[in-house]
């Protein structure tokens, strides 16, 4: 694909104004079609003017034919073509490429940290995340971070890319490509969306992150005017420069509510428009967990949600699976405090007797888990917190043993 460059004092960008020869075909051809389409019937206009009542029915029938053939083809051609081109592909579960989707949920959920050690995966060649597989060969991935300032989200990247860096070296950070400091924080005009256009033309990435949508529209995306305006504007980019974009969209802070298509803002109009749509919450309890909310080609009837936590060097930990309403019952702070009580004190009497004495995942599995006294996921948090504490040792992989002072 040959890409030329427009530089002309005429041009609202100098120098950026990179336009795609095959797009620009695309174009062409649309408007053609459209042109012939008009003239087509202004000629069945005029003929049905001059013809006869006997030769007007004729004519209407052959115009109208003409015009409908544009855009229309009969099932079995449609079919054949179908057969003839590629298979899609999907990236990740639920996310056909190309496509455009969300990450909703409540302000600290995970949803930033999430996608951008997603993304240093794809760029970097991983073939999983989170378990997962991950199937791309594009792997250069553009990410927009509209919201935070940039330093701090470079400090941030930081940690995260560290580990991968260990594993593949530094070569795979080109892949990964980032907003500077010039970048607007708002997508407030045209001129603002057709840079946005040009950079995506210009790297050609596979995988684009966008966060937020918030920054994406002025006024409410409640208003249904006001979506329509932008999930026009976010189809056409996928459709036209053949990428998959993920934008990060927060809802409304939400007290332990399960995840829903009808708590995502602007639910009637976004939902409709997206491909795929996966969920993070945070419960009151602490309990952060991922949940596919909705895809449109393929299964999201899942049963239970993943739960994980954040370790320190910024990614994503998978803890288990547990039911979410499960999760959402556990309010209670001092329950909470209940239950970490009720694991030290497991751990103080099962250790004590020896210097090697541990106990293990299963044990406290079968302790307070199979009898029901907290869930699975309460369990693990609770488990965190002593060791952040310093209340218990984590003396290997599902082996901990206490600390007394």
């Amino acid at each position: 694909m040959n890409v030329v460059c427009c530089p002309g004092k005429g041009a609202p960008y100098p120098g950026l104004c990179l336009v795609s020869e095959s797009i620009r075909w695309t174009c062409a051809v649309r408007r053609a079609h459209a042109y012939l389409a008009l003239i087509v019937f202004l000629s069945s206009l005029k003929m049905n003017t001059l013809s006869n009542s006997s030769n007007q029915n004729s004519s209407q029938t052959e115009s109208s034919t003409n015009l409908a053939s544009i855009y229309t083809v009969p099932l079995n051609v449609m079919i054949e073509r179908v057969d003839r081109e590629p298979k899609p592909n999907y990236i990740f579960p639920g996310i056909k490429e190309p496509s455009l989707g969300f990450c909703v949920g409540p302000p600290k959920s995970g949803k930033t940290i999430e996608w951008e050690t997603f993304g240093m995966c794809v760029a970097a060649g991983e073939t999983e995340f989170l378990g997962q597989p991950i199937s791309l060969s594009n792997r250069k991935v553009l990410v927009f971070s509209y919201e935070e300032f940039y330093q701090h989200r470079v400090d941030r990247n930081k940690k995260q890319m560290r580990r991968l860096i260990e594993k593949h070296g530094e070569s795979w950070l080109s892949n990964y490509v980032v907003a500077d400091e010039q970048s607007p924080r708002y997508l407030a005009t045209d001129a603002h969306w057709a840079q946005l256009r040009l950079n995506i033309l210009a790297h050609r990435p596979g995988f684009v992150i966008i966060d937020s949508l918030t920054r994406l529209y002025e006024g409410a995306i409640e208003e249904s005017h006001t979506a329509t305006g932008v999930m026009r504007r976010l189809r056409e980019l996928v459709n036209d420069c053949q990428t998959t974009i993920l934008v990060i969209h927060h809802t409304l802070k939400q007290t332990d509510a399960p995840l829903t298509i009808a708590n995502v803002a602007g639910s009637r109009v976004v939902t409709q428009e997206a491909d795929f749509i996966y969920g993070m919450n945070k419960t009151s309890s602490g309990i952060r967990y991922i949940k596919p909310i909705a895809f449109r080609y393929a299964n999201d009837d899942v049963e239970q949600v993943q739960t994980f936590v954040i370790e320190e060097d910024l990614w994503l930990k998978l803890t288990s699976l547990a039911y979410e309403h499960d999760l959402l019952k556990e309010r209670d702070g001092r329950r909470n405090d209940g239950n970490r009580d009720l694991i030290y004190d497991y751990v103080v009497t099962n250790t004590m007797s020896s210097p090697n004495a541990v106990v293990s995942t299963a044990e406290l599995t079968k302790a307070f888990v199979d009898t029901r006294v907290m869930s699975k996921p309460t369990m693990h948090y609770s488990l965190d917190a002593l060791i952040e504490a310093k209340k218990i040792l984590k003396v290997a992989q599902g082996r901990y043993r206490a600390l007394v002072n």
